[in-house]
């Protein structure tokens, strides 16, 4: 999966997308097994970042899932609280 990250604050954001965790169906909330290194996103800068979850039993490509980015954001040592992000994935996507 792709995860674009736009920053449309004055200052840099820090995003790791290591940290970031899939909430399947049944609040199952695995985390990456493979994701790209912590990156800086500057003012008005958008930046993309790969990550790649493992098939855990309970995650299902057609049924609704959230994306929670909620630990995976940083203004300075200060975290930047974000609300989970409903998707539903696709092939090739």
């Amino acid at each position: 999966m792709k995860i674009s990250v736009t920053n449309r604050t004055n200052a840099s954001v820090g995003f790791d997308p290591d940290r970031v965790r899939l909430i399947a169906p049944d609040r199952v909330t695995p985390g990456p097994v493979a994701a790209d290194s912590p990156l800086v996103v500057g003012p008005g800068e958008t930046k993309v970042a790969a990550v790649r979850f493992m098939n855990r039993g309970s995650l299902k490509c057609k049924e609704e899932m959230k994306l929670d980015p909620s630990d995976s954001l940083f203004a300075g040592a200060k975290p930047v609280p974000l609300r989970p992000i409903a998707f539903v994935a696709r092939t090739g996507s």
